[in-house]
């Protein structure tokens, strides 16, 4: 269970991270993020609330 949290505050991470460049990009059109890069992103926020859910109802079961 812990390996799935750490994976999760690592996404977490990624997310907040990407978040932080984008604001950033936004603001002083120094960079422009890749259409791409929106996929992943999305990918990891699905990605973070299917584990999350997981690991709660799997603490809870216990």
């Amino acid at each position: 269970m812990n390996k799935l949290k750490d994976a999760r505050d690592v996404l977490g991470a990624i997310w907040i991270i990407s978040i932080v460049v984008r604001i950033i990009s936004k603001v002083t059109d120094l960079y422009v993020m890749p259409k791409w890069s929106g996929y992943m992103i999305m990918g990891i926020i699905f990605t973070v609330a299917i584990l999350s859910a997981y690991i709660y109802f799997k603490e809870k079961k216990k």
